[in-house]
C-alpha cells in the first residue's frame, strides 16, 4: 500500500491539493484527537499534585484556551483559506494569509509557555504515570504543532503570499 498522495515526498514538491490534505489529515484531525487525552491529563496532574511545587501550575488553563483557539483557528482555514486556495486562490487571499499568520505566532508563545510550566517536558524525578504520560503527550503535541505551523507558513501560505 503506498502512503497518501504528498506523504513521504518533500513538502515543496507536493501539489497544493495534496498539500492541503496531509495538513488536514496529518495536523488538524492529529490535534483534535490528542486535545481530549492533553485536556483530562492536565486536570488530573492538577486535581492530585496541585500542591507539588513542581506542579505546572496554570498549565490546565492554557490548554483549555489554546484547545479553543486553535478549533477555531483549524475551522477558519478548512472552511474560508483552504477551499479558496484549492479554487485557485486570488489577491483576496493576502489578508487572511496575514491573519493565520499572525495567529500562528500567538500559537507559538503558548507553545513556549507550555515548555515553561513544564521544565522543558521534564517530570519530577519521581513522577507518577499521569505526570509523565502528560508530558510526553504534550511534548508529542507542540512537536507537532511546530511542524504544522513551519509547513503552512513557509510552503503552503508562501504559494499565495509573494510577501512571505
Amino acid at each position: 500500500m503506498s502512503p497518501p498522495d504528498g506523504e513521504g515526498a518533500a513538502p515543496a514538491s507536493v501539489s497544493t491539493p495534496a498539500l492541503i490534505s496531509l495538513i488536514l489529515s496529518r495536523f488538524h484531525e492529529g490535534h483534535r484527537r490528542q486535545w481530549e487525552e492533553l485536556l483530562y491529563l492536565s486536570w488530573k496532574v492538577g486535581s492530585v499534585h496541585g500542591q507539588h511545587p513542581d506542579c505546572p501550575k496554570g498549565l490546565h488553563t492554557l490548554l483549555v484556551q489554546v484547545a479553543a483557539e486553535l478549533e477555531e483557528h483549524m475551522q477558519k482555514e478548512e472552511q474560508v483559506l483552504f477551499p479558496a486556495m484549492l479554487s485557485g486562490g486570488s489577491l483576496f487571499l493576502a489578508g487572511p494569509i496575514a491573519c493565520m499568520m499572525e495567529e500562528h505566532d500567538v500559537f507559538g508563545d503558548q507553545l513556549h509557555q507550555m515548555a515553561a510550566l513544564t521544565r522543558n517536558f521534564t517530570s519530577p524525578a519521581r513522577a507518577c504515570a499521569t505526570w509523565r504520560a502528560l508530558y510526553s503527550s504534550l511534548h508529542h503535541f507542540v512537536q507537532e504543532a511546530g511542524e504544522h505551523v513551519h509547513l503552512e507558513n513557509n510552503v503552503l501560505f508562501a504559494r499565495f503570499n509573494r510577501s512571505i
